[in-house]
């Protein structure tokens, strides 16, 4: 199964953890039922809100919501990254 961690520019804090990076895996067809493709590579606020709490166990739908702007798209950059095909 591929991951990726993604190191946070802003430390998050989920209860009393503080969270500085977290781990992402590779998505599969099932965990984006319901999502359109180009959404997630547009990087589309409301499709990556659905996935990302999917794909990393530390990212609820809550915590998502009250990400930063730089986390935020480190987080959706690292989603983004899973569909390129760097071997073309």
């Amino acid at each position: 199964m591929k991951q990726t961690t993604v190191q946070l520019p802003i430390p998050i804090k989920v209860g009393e953890t503080e969270i500085t990076s977290v781990n992402i895996r590779k998505p599969k067809a099932g965990e984006m039922r319901g999502l359109k493709t180009m959404d997630l590579l547009q990087m589309d606020i409301n499709a990556h809100a659905t996935l990302i709490p999917r794909i990393c166990p530390d990212i609820s739908l809550a915590v998502y919501n009250e990400l930063e702007p730089e986390n935020l798209t480190a987080i959706q950059g690292a989603v983004v990254n899973f569909f390129v095909n760097v071997s073309a």
